[in-house]
């Protein structure tokens, strides 16, 4: 029972299985029950405001009424942007000439985007945005979804739901949810992107590892994974999932997303209790040992993963057991984060980072200051390194570390417990933080002058609710 617990407590939602186990298959107060289902008519698109009640054509479903996303109007049944739509240009109706284009609602000549054929006119239209020429001129998008990034999909942000199960689409420019979701997984632990048009979901209870289509959240593929997953890593077709119940990587082959299968399976040593991990440039994976204090590489340049010697990490001046969650490399150096918990699983001093350099094999500790405590899993931008500090898992703080001076350079309060963080590449200074403690995820925007941040409730009001992952496409 203890080698149990010790396994499953670093899962944030699984320190609350009991709890959220337990009438699980009642509805929430804010849902309904509709044709048997739990649902929330606020977000529904196929049950807005009440049952069977659905929103046709672009429409969404906005606190209960069918409406256009922000920065969207109506022309009829269709929802557009009258900033950039060429047959909508400033005004439902306004067609822009052929050859022209639409800027800042207004028509112009010259065209920065690409002309598509309709009817017998050339349009200039942005197949990155435009859902009748999504991705390429004539690609028209399914009802219901958006271009985005010239994919057609329901959303480009993604957060897990524990108890109900689920993974919940956004659209980011807006933080606006949209549905359906995708359901069925078993307390969600860990998501990842599949490619343009797809999502992967790791089931924490279930071990399986799920295929969602993007423009339709609906299940592709599915596969059952080595226990206790606790990260996804995707490189090419192929995802890494780390397994803290079987101290192993199992690789799953997803060049055909509706048939995932395994392509190997690397064993770290018993006792291990890999958490996270993170590649190199050279393509070896660095996954942290929760019980161990050691740093593991597994090499998968080659077709099959080969393990390397264990890396004793530097843990000097560590109050209470180190316990490595979360990996980031960045340049020559691989960072582990080090909980500092003590006897009961209660922070018992400052978080640290180890560091390993990997061409001289020197090991070192960055200090992460008495506000940063139990941190975990990373995401890096540039040589920024950010840390989600979970504390007691009630309250905390993302502290922001640079690599070149090896000091924390910034902090983020939150509010929140922060589980997991999210960077968008595609808008420099978003962050997306997963909140361990609450319903959603904090939206952070250190863009302008002082951040601001966001929280973003998309899971049901029930006991023991919380957001496990957050995932955002670039």
């Amino acid at each position: 029972m203890k080698a149990t617990v010790l396994r499953l407590l670093p899962l944030l939602f699984v320190l609350f299985l009991a709890a959220c186990t337990e009438g699980a298959a009642e509805c929430p107060e804010s849902n309904t029950v509709c044709s048997g289902q739990c649902t929330n008519l606020a977000v529904d698109r196929f049950n807005c405001g009440g049952c069977g009640i659905v929103c046709g054509g672009d429409f969404q479903c906005i606190d209960g009424g069918c409406a256009c996303l922000p920065g969207q109007t109506a022309c009829e049944d269709t929802c557009t942007n009258l900033d950039n739509d060429v047959r909508n240009c400033g005004a439902c109706g306004n067609a822009c000439a052929a050859g022209q284009q639409c800027v800042d609602g207004a028509c112009s000549e010259g065209c920065d985007g690409t002309l598509c054929a309709v009817g017998e006119e050339e349009l200039c239209v942005d197949t990155e945005t435009n859902a009748d020429h999504c991705g390429a001129c004539g690609n028209a998008c399914p009802d219901g979804t958006s271009c985005l990034g010239g994919v057609c999909a329901l959303g480009d942000l993604y957060a897990s739901c524990a108890t109900e199960g689920s993974v919940v689409p956004l659209i980011k420019a807006s933080n606006t949810i949209v549905s359906p979701r995708a359901t069925g997984i078993d307390s969600p632990q860990a998501l990842a992107l599949l490619g343009d048009s797809y999502v992967l979901a790791a089931g924490g209870l279930d071990n399986v590892l799920y295929v969602f289509d993007r423009a339709t959240m609906g299940k592709v593929g599915e596969i059952t994974v080595a226990t206790v997953p606790n990260q996804i890593l995707v490189r090419g077709q192929r995802a890494y999932v780390i397994s803290s119940g079987e101290n192993l990587v199992h690789v799953i082959d997803l060049t055909d997303p509706a048939a995932p299968k395994t392509a190997d399976q690397v064993a770290l040593g018993a006792g291990v209790n890999p958490m996270g991990g993170a590649f190199d440039e050279s393509g070896t994976l660095w996954i942290s040992s929760w019980l161990s204090s050691r740093l593991h590489s597994v090499d998968f340049s080659g077709n099959l993963g080969v393990a390397g010697e264990p890396i004793e990490l530097d843990t000097t001046g560590v109050e209470g057991t180190p316990y490595p969650t979360g990996v980031a490399v960045v340049g020559d150096t691989v960072y582990v984060s080090l909980n500092n918990l003590d006897e009961n699983y209660q922070p018992a001093g400052n978080g640290r980072l180890a560091t390993f350099e990997r061409s001289s094999g020197e090991r070192g500790m960055i200090d992460l200051g008495a506000t940063c405590t139990n941190p975990g899993f990373m995401a890096v931008r540039g040589t920024e390194i950010y840390v989600a500090c979970t504390d007691s898992y009630v309250s905390g703080e993302v502290a922001v570390v640079d690599a070149e001076s090896a000091q924390v350079v910034r902090r983020l309060a939150t509010g929140g417990a922060p589980a997991r963080v999210a960077l968008d590449e595609g808008r420099p200074g978003f962050v997306y933080v997963a909140d361990a403690a609450g319903r959603g995820f904090f939206a952070i925007d250190e863009s302008g002058e002082e951040a601001t941040i966001e929280k973003v409730d998309v899971c049901p009001e029930a006991a023991w609710e919380f957001n496990t992952d957050v995932l955002v496409v670039p």
